[in-house]
């Protein structure tokens, strides 16, 4: 089967792109794969620089740690839409739900891609515009067993539309624990992305020239803590991960002067082997009762992109069922 060269052009640099990836996987984590679903979640979470692992709050996703869900003392709906410069894009839901009398269960919706990517051929002739979509379908349940201790699993689904037929479509897992070590102080461990990864099949492409590629997620591991300062009204929370073979830290405070206002703040991707280069973020968010058994809460971040044209912005609507 004859494809124009535009196509053969662009599969060649996809898969040199890969290849890429891993060549330099040894020294960034950023190159690996998965890229998009470690951005962040929602707009509250990013305001705290994601350091929300250990962060037991109604509000918090499973994303982070499915050991929260025991603590969402009620079901909750959430939609995000981030703001993003060079055609990106990043919409996340998340559906949370409890189970009595000491248990929950949630479903997360991950979606970002790319779009207005120029089509060329080999000579430089502008064939089409391109677009690419990177999916991730998230099934979570956490348990307490204890007073103190709280344990949860996810399964998630990771679908990837890179180019006509070339797919992806692989399943990974995260573990997680909390442990209450008092009222407000609270300590997080997880494992992400075990055995998550992008399985390449150009064989439909290329015919008998096709190949299969495995580009694997790298593992995450993140030791997370919280701890309430009830004098200030504010939630401080901290994270040291290790991904691959980089390690980095994150640090978040949210604070509440009134009860339906809060105020947050943020530094991710603290990477002391690479110089102090962050990625800080500030956000906000009000909380109203639009119908009396509905809690309705807007939520604002606004975070800085060291390697991009503009700062993205994340908006999050969530809805809190009394």
């Amino acid at each position: 089967m004859k494809y124009c060269l535009s196509n053969i052009f662009l599969l060649v640099f996809f898969q040199v792109q890969l290849l890429n990836a891993q060549l330099q996987s040894e020294y960034s984590y950023s190159h690996r794969a998965g890229a998009a679903t470690r951005m962040g979640f929602d707009a509250r979470s990013i305001g705290m620089g994601n350091a929300v692992t250990a962060y037991i709050d109604s509000a918090v996703v499973s994303y982070y740690n499915p050991a929260l869900l025991p603590y969402h003392a009620r079901s909750s709906f959430s939609v995000t839409h981030g703001i993003l410069s060079l055609g990106r894009s990043l919409n996340t839901f998340a559906y949370t739900m409890h189970i009595n009398p000491n248990a929950g269960f949630s479903l997360t919706v991950l979606n970002t891609g790319v779009t207005e990517i120029d089509g060329r051929t080999i000579n430089g002739y502008h064939t089409s515009m391109l677009s690419t979509s990177e999916n991730m379908f998230a099934f979570s349940f956490g348990i307490q067993t204890s007073s103190r201790l709280s344990l949860g699993i996810t399964m998630k689904i990771h679908y990837y539309h890179l180019y006509e037929t070339v797919r992806s479509t692989t399943v990974g897992f995260d573990i997680g624990t909390l442990y209450s070590v008092s009222t407000g102080f609270h300590v997080a461990f997880v494992l992400q992305d075990i055995n998550s990864k992008y399985r390449w099949d150009t064989s439909r492409l290329y015919g008998d020239q096709g190949k299969t590629t495995i580009d694997r997620f790298p593992l995450r591991k993140k030791l997370s803590c919280t701890y309430k300062i009830p004098a200030l009204l504010s939630v401080l929370g901290g994270e040291y991960e290790v991904i691959g073979k980089n390690s980095l830290f994150r640090f978040g405070i949210e604070t509440l002067p009134i009860s339906s206002f809060s105020l947050r703040c943020g530094i991710d991707e603290i990477m002391i082997d690479r110089g102090f280069d962050p990625k800080p973020s500030i956000g906000t968010s009000f909380k109203t009762n639009i119908l009396s058994n509905i809690v309705t809460v807007f939520q604002y971040t606004y975070c800085i992109e060291r390697y991009s044209p503009m700062n993205f912005h994340v908006l999050t609507l969530s809805f809190e069922f009394l």
